[in-house]
């Protein structure tokens, strides 16, 4: 939720989505992922169904197509 205000509000400002705190924020949900690999992978039917929906924005979905493609 907070990456996606974040990404509004830039947007609604023109201004830069890639702050330190968007990188950072990013590189620790990537980090998450990796971490909990094996209860993500158990719930990922769920996580698509309730999260990871096309209607996210495309910035935070890559990182979760990311970790399924691993």
């Amino acid at each position: 939720m907070m990456l996606m205000e974040h990404l509004v509000r830039c947007e609604m400002d023109s201004v830069d989505i890639t702050t330190p705190w968007y990188k950072n924020c990013i590189e620790r949900l990537q980090l998450i992922f990796l971490m909990h690999h094996v209860t993500i992978q158990q719930c990922m039917v769920i996580m698509e169904n309730l999260l990871f929906t096309a209607g996210l924005d495309p910035h935070i979905l890559a990182v979760y197509q990311q970790f399924c493609a691993l």
